[in-house]
């Protein structure tokens, strides 16, 4: 069984690979970080590219998105 921290939340990874799911991988792999040990990041100024990101990590992963102070840094 995993362990988690006492305030993680373990969302469900998607089953299958989805164009959704492709895009937002390349997101990642584009402009993302795996620096936070229980957290992605991504940072971007194109509020397109923004929106997609929550938009697909609600719909793939029902996983919320925060928006860091700097306005550009998204978790």
């Amino acid at each position: 069984a995993a362990r988690f921290h006492g305030n993680a939340i373990p969302y469900p990874l998607p089953a299958d690979l989805t164009p959704d799911l492709a895009y937002f991988l390349g997101l990642l792999v584009g402009d993302g970080t795996l620096t936070y040990r229980n957290a992605v990041a991504f940072t971007t100024a194109d509020r397109f590219l923004a929106d997609e990101f929550e938009r697909i990590a609600g719909e793939q992963f029902g996983c919320p998105v925060g928006r860091k102070r700097n306005g550009k840094d998204f978790v």
